[in-house]
């Protein structure tokens, strides 16, 4: 097989081990295409298991030991690598995109969306197209990307014991069914094997956060445009800046009223979330509020960073409404337009 290449990269299948370590050791120093080229061998070298010949359980193993490379970033390589052998189209425009996006594409594309994810790719800042990618969950196409708590991501780390580490990477082999499997999905597979054996519960859990209704009576127009105009015309859970609602932290049935410290500017999609109760706003007017979802989880916005800072009391204290204003006590959610 040697001598069986890929693009000028000369990404070479079936290397002797000598000259296969040589190339991953100028891969780990080289800038630019080193990555995409350690990728590469590192599949090579996972597929032909050379790494028995050196006294070593796995490729991960053998990175670790030979080529100082974390077990993470060469699960990560391991699996970036089998997906450029398999999506060729995606493979075929790498020269053009570069490692940073390939990455951002490969974390969602499919066999079905190579063309569209690579055109977007090609035709997008790194920005856009990580943000493109947050919002999307495997499979989706550029065009579906989500707000709000749909596919936002909460971080999850901790850390093992050397003995605890051989027990997980067991249970990785284990459950991998002979195919990558990362921190992620290994966690994810562990769950659902959990939730097969467990006994059914015998009575549902109650939601955590009351579920209101919304409301339809009219804000008054003044005071909306107030509001909008603190909250920067952006949703203050995703950052988005479209189909804008102003929102009620207290409900009128629950005595809200229109004081600007009780509204608050929220998407269509996550002022929804709120009346659902999988979304729901903490603090208080005067440490600033946040966003977590029903079960306490902090929410990060998932369009890419673009959530406005919080309010603090002394912003909002600034601007009062007119003194001529209705004090209606009844709370509202009403549209609000973009700002022109």
């Amino acid at each position: 097989m040697q001598g069986n290449s890929t693009s000028s990269l000369d990404l070479v299948f079936g290397l002797p081990l000598e000259q296969l370590h040589e190339r991953m050791h100028l891969a780990v120093r080289k800038q630019g295409d080193g990555k995409r080229e350690l990728a590469h061998f590192l599949v090579d070298m996972d597929e032909r298991k050379l790494y028995r010949e050196t006294a070593h359980v796995d490729t991960v193993h053998f990175a670790e030991a030979w080529l100082d490379e974390p077990p993470r970033r060469t699960r990560e390589l391991l699996q970036f690598g089998r997906a450029l052998n398999r999506l060729k189209i995606v493979a075929a425009g790498y020269e053009e995109l570069g490692w940073s996006r390939t990455v951002e594409v490969l974390r969602v594309v499919q066999d079905y969306n190579q063309t569209e994810w690579v055109e977007f790719a090609r035709t997008h800042s790194v920005r856009k197209l990580r943000a493109t990618v947050k919002a999307c969950g495997a499979g989706d196409s550029p065009e579906d990307a989500g707000y709000g708590l749909i596919h936002a991501k909460s971080p999850f780390r901790t850390e093992f014991t050397a003995g605890e580490r051989a027990r997980i990477e067991e249970l990785r082999q284990r459950l991998a069914g002979g195919g990558p499997l990362d921190d992620h999905d290994l966690l994810l597979r562990m769950a659902a094997v959990c939730f097969e054996h467990l006994p059914p519960q015998a009575e549902p859990v109650p939601p955590t956060c009351p579920v209101v209704e919304p409301n339809t009576t009219e804000l008054p127009a003044p005071v909306r445009r107030l509001v909008l105009d603190r909250d920067d015309h952006a949703c203050q859970s995703c950052g988005r800046r479209w189909g804008l609602h102003v929102h009620h932290i207290v409900p009128a049935s629950h005595g809200g009223s229109h004081e600007l410290g009780n509204l608050l500017t929220l998407c269509d999609t996550c002022h929804t979330l709120v009346h659902e109760g999988k979304l729901r706003i903490t603090g208080d007017a005067e440490r600033g509020f946040a966003c977590e979802t029903a079960s306490g989880l902090p929410v990060e916005p998932a369009c890419g960073g673009g959530r406005p800072p919080r309010r603090r009391a002394s912003r909002m204290h600034q601007v009062s409404p007119p003194a001529d204003l209705p004090a209606s006590p009844v709370a509202s959610a009403s549209v609000a337009s973009p700002p022109q």
